[in-house]
C-alpha cells in the first residue's frame, strides 16, 4: 500500500504502466506494482520477490541447505531458480543436500506468469570448505618432523587455525602450518567471522631410526 500524511491523490502503475480502473488491484502480481504521487514524476520501487535461507546463519560443508521464493502474485507465477545466469531447478522451494564449495554461489529466483516475470535479489552462499596437506613425507624418524599445512577456501577467507591430535580436546598448534613431532592423526579447524569447519584428519607415523653396531677388531 501507498501512505502519505494529509490529503493526497495517488496513481498506481503495473509493469511501469498507469492504471486507470478504481477496482482493488492489490493481489494482481504484487511484484510488478508501484505507485506515485499525483503530479509528481517519482515512481515508487515495485514489490519484488523475496529469497529466503535455512539455515540463514553459517553453512557448512554437508549441510542441508533449502531457499525459498515468496511471490504473492495473481495468476499464480511459475517459479524458476538460477546460480548466476544459469537455470538450476525450478518450484517455490529449491533444496541442496549435502552441500559442498561447488554449490558457493550467487542464487535468485524468477516469478512468470502472464503478466510479466520478475527476479529477485540474489542470495549468496559461502560454504566452508577445509583440507590438510603434508609437506613431505607423513613417516617421519624420531627427532625430525613434517609439516602439515591447513588449506581453506573460505570466503571470508579463514583468519585462524587450530591443530588437534585426536582423542586430545586441548589444540596441539595454532597457525596454518603445523610441524608434527610425533606419531598420531591430526586435523585442523578454519575460523572466520561466520564459523568454524574441520578437516579430515591426516596419519603421521614415526619410525625409530636404525641401529649402526660398530665392530671393533
Amino acid at each position: 500500500s501507498c501512505t502519505l500524511t494529509d490529503r493526497a491523490t495517488f496513481i498506481w502503475y503495473r509493469n511501469s504502466q498507469p492504471l486507470t480502473e478504481r477496482r482493488d488491484r492489490n493481489n494482481e502480481l504484487l511484484l510488478q506494482y508501484s505507485c506515485a504521487l499525483h503530479g509528481h514524476t517519482y515512481i515508487s520501487p515495485a514489490v519484488h520477490l523475496n529469497v529466503t535461507c535455512d539455515p540463514s546463519g553459517e553453512i557448512m560443508e554437508g549441510d542441508s541447505v533449502t531457499l525459498n521464493c515468496s511471490s504473492d502474485s495473481n495468476p499464480p507465477a511459475e517459479i524458476s531458480w538460477f546460480k548466476g545466469g544459469t537455470f538450476v531447478g525450478s518450484g517455490r522451494i529449491y533444496s541442496i543436500s549435502n552441500i559442498s564449495s561447488d554449490h558457493s554461489g550467487e542464487y535468485k529466483c524468477k516469478s512468470r506468469n502472464k503478466l510479466g516475470e520478475k527476479y529477485s535479489d540474489t542470495v549468496t552462499l559461502n560454504i566452508m570448505n577445509v583440507s590438510v596437506s603434508i609437506n613431505g613425507s607423513a613417516e617421519i624418524v624420531e627427532g625430525d618432523s613434517v609439516t602439515l599445512i591447513c588449506i581453506s577456501d573460505s570466503n571470508p577467507p579463514a583468519l585462524n587455525f587450530s591443530w588437534f591430535k585426536e582423542d586430545e580436546s586441548s589444540a596441539v598448534g595454532s597457525g596454518q602450518s603445523f610441524s608434527a613431532l610425533q606419531s598420531g592423526r591430526f586435523y585442523c579447524e578454519a575460523h572466520n567471522q561466520h564459523g568454524s569447519q574441520r578437516s579430515d584428519a591426516v596419519t603421521v607415523v614415526l619410525k625409530g631410526r636404525a641401529a649402526h653396531l660398530l665392530f671393533l677388531k
